[in-house]
C-alpha cells in the first residue's frame, strides 16, 4: 500500500511539473479581434457562453496561460479582459460590445478565437453554457430594456424643447463647417459664427456620447441666454463612455491593459531645479509645513521631485516616511528612490512596463534585477530617456543599466549606454570604467578590459570590489594563471566583505584563482557554491587540470552524487579519466541521469562505448552503438567486434583505418602473415617476418630450397645457420621486451 500511494504521488507530481504553457497572442482587425492559443501537439477543447463573455476550456491536464502578450497589439474595445481561472484548464473573456465569439483550429497546436462584431450566427454550439442552456445573444442583451425605469427628473426638458435643440444641432450640423479659429472681437455676425461652431461640436459629443442635455437650451441671440444654459449640459463620468478608447496608442499600455504612467509624472530632469544650489535648496527643500502644523503637499512633492533629481534616493523615502501624507505618486517616488539609489525596489509600480515608448520603460527596466525577454522591452525608449537624464545620473544609474542588457548578450545597447555618458566632458567614475571594460569583455576585448581594471582591482569601494572579481574572471576564463598578489589583494577584501552582499561573490572569484593555479582542493573549500553544484572549478579541473588533481577530485566514491556541471565539462572529465584508463569512473561522469540509450545523447553514447570497450564488455558497447552512425560510431562498433575475437576483426579495423589497432588485434588473434603488412619498419614486422618463415619452412621443409643448396650444406653448416637465426632471434624478443610498453 505504502508503495502504492508513493507511485501515485510520483505520477501527479510528474504530471504537475509537466504541465504545458499555451501562449496567448493577439491582432486586431477591421470588424474583429483575433485571440491565437498556442500550445504543443493537439488537445480538447470547448468554448461556451457565459453571462458576460465565453470560457474557453482546454481538456485534461491543466496548462498554464501566458497572457503577458495579449494587450500589447489589442485595445478593450471588444476584449475588456482575460483571466486564467484558478485550478482549471479555463480561460475567461470577458466580452463588452455587441458581437461573438467563433473558435476554430488552424492547425494542430494552434486555436483562433475571433471575436466579431453583430450577432452569432443561428443555431452557434458556441453560445449555449456549459450546461446546454442557450443564452441571448450579448447584442441583444446589451440593447434590452430594463425592467424598472427611473422617474423622469424634475429638470426634464419639453417635447417642444427636446425638438428645439434638435433643431438647433440639424442647422448647425447642415450649415458648412466654420474655421477653428475664434475672432478677438465678436460682433453679432461672429457671435452667430461661434455659436453655430459651438453647437457643431457639442452634435459631435452628443452623438459620440460625451455629453448630454439636461435642462432648458435658450438658442436665442441675446446675450444673456448663455448665463442661464450654462448648466443645462452636464459631462461626466456616469455616461461612462471614452470616445477616445479605441483611438488609444498601444505603446501607451502594458501587456496586460494597464496604462502607461505619463511622462510629466516621472520626468526626473525638470525637478532638478534652476542650477543654483544654494537657491534650489532652499527654495525646494523648506516651507514643508504650514498653517495649524498641517504637511504641504505642494512642498512636500517640491522636496521630494528635487531629492531624487539630485541621486538621494534615502532622503526622500526619509521624507515620505516623516510626512505620512496620502499622495497619487507616493509609490511611485519610492520606487524611484531605490532605483537613484542603485537598488532594487522592493516591489515595484512598473510591472509589464517596459514596453512603453515612454519614460516609463527606463524606470521599469531598471526596477528589476534582470531585463525581461528583449522583445519585451522598448530599447529605443529606454535609450532616448537616459540620455535626457543629467550626467551625474547618468553616470550613477549607466553602468546598472548596461549590466542588465549585457547579462542579456545586447552589446550594442550597452555601447549606446556608454557612449551617453562619454560624450560629456570630466573623468569618468570607477563605475564607468568598470562598465568600459565589461563591454571590452562582452566584445571579447581582453587586452583593453585587463588595461582598466588592472588599476581599479585591490581598491576600496564596491568599483573595486568588482574589479577585482572582474579581472579575476577574465584571467581564469582565458586560461591564465591569476598571480599570487591579485589572489592576495582579493583575500584582503574578503575581510573586509565579510558578511556583505558581495561576499559570495568575491569568494567564487577568489576559488577561481586558487584553481588556476592548480590547487583545487583549497578552491573547493573556499568557493560559495557547493561542490556537488555547477561551480566553474570543475570546468578549469577538466580542461587544465593535472593527472593528480583529475585522480584526486574526479574520481568519486561510489555512492556521491555527479556534481550538477554542465554537458561539455562532464564529457571532458569523462575523458580524461578513460585516457588514464578509468573506465568505470568516466561511466559516472557519462549521462548520470539517463540510463536507458534512447534518452542519452549522440556524445554520450560514443563515450559510454568506449568506456564499454575500455573495460571488455563489447557487447554492451555495440548496445550503445546500435542507433549510431558516422566515422567515430563505425571506428567503435569495430573495435567491439574485434574485442569479441571475429574472423574478419583485422581486416574490418584496417579497413576502418584503424592500422595501429588492426596491428594490435593482428597480434592478440596471432595473425602474423598480416601483421607484417599493418607494420611495415617496425620491430613487430621483424617478430612476425620470423615466425612466418619459421612457419614456412615447417611447413614445406626443404621443398623451398633449391636442390642443390640442399645438398651442398652439410649437417654443420645447417647447424651453424640454425644457430645464427636462435641467436638472432633472441636478440629480436630480448629487444621487444624492453621496447614494448606493459599494458
Amino acid at each position: 500500500m505504502k508503495l502504492l500511494i508513493t507511485i501515485l504521488f510520483f505520477l501527479a507530481s510528474f504530471q504537475t511539473g509537466n504541465a504545458q504553457s499555451i501562449a496567448v497572442t493577439s491582432g486586431e482587425h477591421s470588424g474583429f479581434s483575433r485571440l491565437v492559443f498556442s500550445y504543443s501537439g493537439s488537445a480538447e477543447w470547448s468554448l461556451n457562453r457565459t453571462d458576460d463573455g465565453y470560457i474557453l476550456d482546454m481538456k485534461g491536464q491543466k496548462p498554464r496561460f501566458d497572457l503577458s502578450d495579449v494587450y500589447r497589439r489589442l485595445t478593450t474595445k471588444r476584449l475588456s479582459k482575460i483571466t486564467a481561472v484558478p485550478n482549471s484548464s479555463s480561460v475567461r473573456l470577458t466580452l463588452d460590445c455587441d458581437c461573438y465569439a467563433m473558435p476554430f483550429e488552424l492547425e494542430p497546436g494552434i486555436l483562433v478565437v475571433d471575436i466579431k462584431d453583430g450577432s452569432a450566427p443561428e443555431g452557434s454550439s458556441f453560445e449555449l453554457k456549459v450546461d446546454g442552456t442557450k443564452l441571448q445573444s450579448l447584442t441583444s442583451a446589451a440593447g434590452a430594456t430594463p425592467a424598472v425605469v427611473a422617474p423622469e427628473p424634475e429638470d426634464k426638458m419639453t417635447t417642444l424643447e427636446a425638438k428645439a435643440f434638435a433643431n438647433a444641432i440639424g442647422t448647425a450640423a447642415r450649415s458648412p463647417q466654420p474655421e477653428h479659429s475664434i475672432p478677438l472681437e465678436n460682433p453679432p455676425l461672429q457671435l452667430n459664427k461661434a455659436r453655430d461652431e459651438l453647437l457643431w461640436q457639442l452634435s459631435k459629443a452628443v452623438a459620440a456620447g460625451m455629453v448630454e442635455a439636461t435642462g432648458k437650451l435658450d438658442i436665442g441671440d441675446a446675450p444673456a441666454a448663455t448665463a442661464g444654459a450654462k448648466n443645462n449640459i452636464s459631462t461626466g463620468n456616469h455616461i461612462g463612455i471614452d470616445p477616445t478608447a479605441s483611438e488609444r496608442q498601444l505603446d501607451s499600455m502594458t501587456g496586460n491593459g494597464t496604462p502607461c504612467f505619463a511622462d510629466a509624472r516621472l520626468d526626473i530632469t525638470t525637478w532638478a531645479g534652476s542650477g543654483n544650489p544654494a537657491l534650489d535648496f532652499a527654495t525646494n527643500t523648506t516651507s514643508l509645513v504650514g498653517e495649524f502644523d498641517r504637511p504641504s503637499q505642494d512642498a512636500i512633492t517640491r522636496r521630494v521631485q528635487y531629492l531624487l533629481a539630485l541621486g538621494f534616493g534615502a532622503e526622500a523615502r526619509q521624507t515620505l516616511s516623516a510626512l505620512n501624507v496620502d499622495m497619487p505618486d507616493r509609490r511611485i517616488w519610492e520606487t524611484m528612490s531605490y532605483i537613484v539609489d542603485m537598488e532594487v525596489p522592493p516591489g515595484t509600480v512598473f510591472d509589464g512596463m517596459e514596453i512603453c515608448d515612454s519614460l516609463a520603460s527606463f524606470w521599469a527596466v531598471l526596477s528589476k534585477a534582470e531585463l525581461p525577454s528583449p522583445n519585451q522591452v522598448a530599447i529605443p525608449a529606454v535609450l532616448r530617456s537616459f540620455s535626457g537624464l543629467p550626467l551625474h545620473l547618468r553616470r550613477q544609474l549607466g553602468p546598472g543599466l548596461a549590466n542588465r542588457f549585457l547579462a542579456q548578450g545586447d552589446t550594442a545597447t550597452a555601447r549606446a549606454i556608454r557612449d551617453a555618458i562619454l560624450r560629456a566632458p570630466g573623468d569618468d567614475t570607477a563605475a564607468v570604467q568598470l562598465m568600459k571594460a565589461r563591454i571590452d569583455l562582452a566584445k571579447g576585448d581582453t587586452v583593453n578590459a585587463e588595461a582598466i581594471l588592472s588599476p581599479l582591482s585591490g581598491s576600496s569601494g564596491p568599483a573595486g570590489v568588482e574589479s577585482t572579481i572582474a579581472l579575476i574572471q577574465m584571467l581564469a576564463n582565458d586560461g591564465q594563471e591569476v598571480s599570487l598578489d591579485l589572489t592576495t589583494s582579493a583575500e584582503a577584501l574578503l575581510k573586509e566583505a565579510r558578511g556583505g552582499v558581495g561576499e559570495s561573490d568575491l569568494r567564487n572569484a577568489i576559488a577561481l584563482a586558487y584553481a588556476s593555479q592548480d590547487r583545487y582542493t583549497l578552491a573547493f573549500e573556499t568557493s560559495a557554491i557547493p561542490i556537488q553544484e555547477a561551480t566553474p572549478i570543475w570546468r578549469i579541473l577538466a580542461e587544465r587540470g593535472t593527472d593528480r588533481a583529475i585522480l584526486n577530485h574526479a574520481i568519486l566514491q561510489k555512492s556521491a552524487r555527479i556534481p550538477n556541471t554542465s554537458i561539455a565539462t562532464r564529457q571532458k572529465l569523462a575523458r580524461r579519466l578513460l585516457d588514464l584508463n578509468f573506465p568505470d569512473q568516466a561511466i559516472k561522469w557519462v549521462s548520470p541521469n539517463a540510463a536507458n540509450p534512447n534518452e542519452m545523447a549522440a556524445s554520450d553514447l560514443l563515450l559510454r562505448a568506449e568506456a564499454e570497450i575500455a573495460r571488455s564488455d563489447a557487447i554492451t558497447a555495440l548496445d550503445y552503438l546500435a542507433n549510431l552512425s558516422g566515422d567515430a560510431a563505425d571506428a567503435l562498433r569495430v573495435k567491439a567486434l574485434a574485442a569479441l575475437r571475429t574472423p574478419d576483426a583485422v581486416e574490418q579495423l584496417a579497413n576502418a583505418g584503424q592500422r595501429d589497432e588492426a596491428a594490435r588485434t593482428a597480434r592478440q588473434q596471432e595473425e602474423w602473415p598480416k601483421l607484417v603488412t599493418l607494420a611495415p619498419g617496425g620491430i613487430w614486422q621483424e617478430a612476425a617476418a620470423l615466425v612466418v618463415d619459421t612457419d614456412l619452412s615447417q611447413n614445406t621443409n626443404s621443398a623451398v630450397l633449391p636442390e642443390t643448396e640442399s645438398q651442398a650444406q652439410g649437417p654443420l653448416a645447417q647447424g651453424r645457420a640454425t644457430l645464427e637465426e636462435s641467436v638472432a632471434a633472441r636478440a629480436l624478443l630480448e629487444k621487444l621486451i624492453s621496447d614494448e610498453p606493459i599494458p
